[in-house]
């Protein structure tokens, strides 16, 4: 070995263990810099509306607003079955319940706790990261990744049940490289108690742990804490558990849709509400609720799949590097010590064995679920959830050994001896538009689910009404009114979820027989749909009465209500004029650029005046 090369490996040698801690602590900050900017950039827009709402919070956490004035959404059957849900995640709705003390409401609360979750899951996240591969450079560019792709879906952003798993499971990922037991229990009991599906994975984990493929005639491990930590998880989940599936408050909506009912029904076909069924197996098996659903953005995140030849090519060059000068060992990716062709053996040793426990956890929970389905509610909610954690410090890594191999060979490239800073930031440069450009808020603020409403003097209006008002209708804008007006709808496209087959049943009815009623000729169907449920206001698109509207992107769901959808449809073909259209332009009390909003009052008197009926 070179004279300066023993120099260098002994001072390295010689430095004190906080040394390399300090270095990491710089990329820490910097992670979480990036981290805070994804969040406080999210916030704000979120807050810089009152008509602004996460696509997701229309359906569940809307609702929730009555813990804050009980007089809102006055027998609303979803207010009380979306009420009822949040009991599967306790946790959550504790976390809720402590707001609406304090004085924050439901709506504003989830549009805060996304930025504090985000933070805290980087945290975690790159201290798990260094369990994996100790350096700096890896755990920034891992970590990094991750919070681009979680503020780049519309997960964490809703500040629903599942947003909370992001720090729970990076924590979980943190104990388990670190093998801190006491505390890996706290985050398997938090996971159970916030987002329950994941913490089936973190028991597969565990299991997986109890597993030890060179060991034999039994390949199962002889150390003792994987069995330990394995019971102990199991026994925790159970006690926790059980309180949660024994709540009576879900079941008096019916029981969930089997595979059998699934596969009869048309919401669950590719053009229904629910698409999981689809004819072409490549899709059905690798995107949507049915597939592994890969993750996609950042685009960065895709080097995962290089992990694997990279790590065939480390240790084939490993095994002839043994035979060569043993060398130092490199800590951020950045200082190569010894000679430069040998990197491969002087990068840590990357632990792939946790790796490989995630993705195969996530991948046996995948198919169970299909095979159970919906008793495991979507098949894709584990590897979606799961593979952004391994597929980020995946990328992680193959970035820093490029980012290494890039200096090496401008090192040697380099005939003037430019200075060592001059290099790496050349070599960054290779890298610096495949991480910057997620971060332009019109990249990944246009990817979290945001609605924004588009019609605010309607909103004002009906939020002047009463609490107990009732809006129907078929269009999209019905979708928002809840969130944005805190008053209920008879049904919307939003709410129309086929899982709890009682509850839906009755959104069946309401749907076909609004569906009837808006394209009717006979304006008494109208008017008995009217006084049946106490409908206040009739929201209309104005182009509802075109022979296109129900197949336009947005409504096309409501074909899937035959015969009904289909007749409506051929009727407006045939030019026919639906009762609900001759009274538009004298019962309308909004009107927007897309909507207009009729007066149930006074349609039931325009009806009864042309039918010479009296009201019921």
């Amino acid at each position: 070995m070179h004279f300066f090369d023993k120099l260098r490996q002994s001072q390295l040698q010689s430095r004190p263990q906080s040394q390399p801690q300090a270095r990491f602590s710089g990329y820490f900050y910097l992670a979480l810099a990036i981290a805070f900017y994804l969040g406080l950039t999210s916030c704000l827009y979120a807050l810089s509306s009152e008509y602004i709402v996460q696509d997701d919070v229309r359906q569940g956490t809307v609702w929730i607003e009555r813990w804050s004035d009980g007089s809102l959404f006055p027998g609303n059957y979803f207010a009380n079955y979306a009420e009822a849900q949040w009991n599967n995640s306790p946790g959550v709705k504790w976390l809720y319940e402590i707001g609406v003390s304090a004085g924050v409401r439901p709506l504003v609360l989830a549009k805060i706790l996304p930025l504090f979750l985000g933070l805290l899951t980087s945290i975690l996240y790159f201290k798990f990261c260094l369990t994996v591969f100790p350096s700096g450079l890896c755990a920034f560019l891992s970590t990094v990744i991750l919070s681009q792709n979680i503020w780049m879906n519309d997960d964490l952003s809703s500040g629903t049940p599942r947003a909370f798993l992001f720090p729970i499971f990076a924590g979980f990922l943190y104990c388990l490289g670190r093998k801190f037991l006491r505390l890996g229990l706290v985050f398997t009991a938090l996971q159970t108690i916030f987002y329950p599906p994941l913490v089936l994975v973190q028991l597969g984990m565990l299991g997986l742990r109890c597993l030890d493929w060179s060991a034999r005639p039994f390949p199962l491990s002889r150390r003792r804490q994987p069995y330990l930590w394995a019971i102990a998880s199991f026994i925790i989940v159970v006690v926790l558990l059980v309180p949660i599936l024994n709540h009576r408050g879900v079941e008096a909506y019916g029981a969930l849709v089997t595979r059998q009912e699934m596969l009869t029904m048309p919401e669950f076909a590719r053009n229904g509400r629910t698409p999981f069924f689809i004819d072409d197996p490549l899709e059905f098996w690798f995107s949507g609720t049915s597939g592994l659903n890969t993750p996609v953005y950042p685009y960065a995140i895709w080097l995962a799949y290089l992990l694997p030849f990279v790590l065939k090519r480390k240790a084939a060059h490993s095994q002839s590097a043994a035979h060569s000068q043993s060398i130092g060992i490199q800590n951020t990716g950045f200082q190569s010590i010894g000679k430069s062709d040998a990197i491969q053996s002087s990068v840590p040793q990357i632990n792939t064995s946790i790796l490989t426990q995630m993705g195969m956890a996530a991948l046996l929970l995948f198919f169970a679920a299909h095979l159970v389905l919906f008793r495991l509610y979507w098949p894709s909610r584990y590897p979606y959830h799961t593979f952004p954690f391994l597929f980020s410090v995946s990328a992680g890594i193959v970035l820093t050994l490029w980012v290494e191999r890039v200096r090496r060979g401008l090192q040697r490239f380099s005939l003037s001896g430019l200075p060592q800073k001059v290099l790496n930031i050349l070599s960054l440069g290779f890298m610096a538009v495949l991480l910057l450009l997620p971060l332009a808020p019109s990249i990944f603020l246009g990817l979290q689910g945001w609605v924004q409403g588009t019609s605010p003097a309607l909103y004002r209006f009906i939020a002047q009404q009463p609490k107990d008002t009732l809006i129907a209708g078929l269009g999209e804008e019905l979708s928002n009114i809840p969130a944005f007006t805190l008053r209920s709808v008879l049904f919307s496209r939003e709410l129309a979820i086929p899982f709890h087959m009682k509850l839906y049943a009755q959104m069946k009815t309401r749907i076909v027989q609004v569906l009837e009623a808006q394209y009717s000729q006979d304006p008494t169907t109208l008017q008995a749909v009217i006084q049946t449920y106490g409908i206040d206001y009739w929201l209309v698109d104005r182009n509802a009465f075109t022979p296109e509207y129900l197949s336009k992107r947005g409504n096309a769901w409501l074909l899937q209500y035959q015969p009904q959808a289909e007749q409506a449809r051929r009727s407006l073909e045939e030019g026919t004029r639906p009762a609900l259209q001759s009274l538009v332009s004298s019962c309308t009390v909004v009107e927007t650029g897309e909507t207009v909003l009729l007066e149930s009052a006074c349609l039931l008197r325009q009806i009864a005046e042309t039918d010479n009926t009296p009201l019921r």
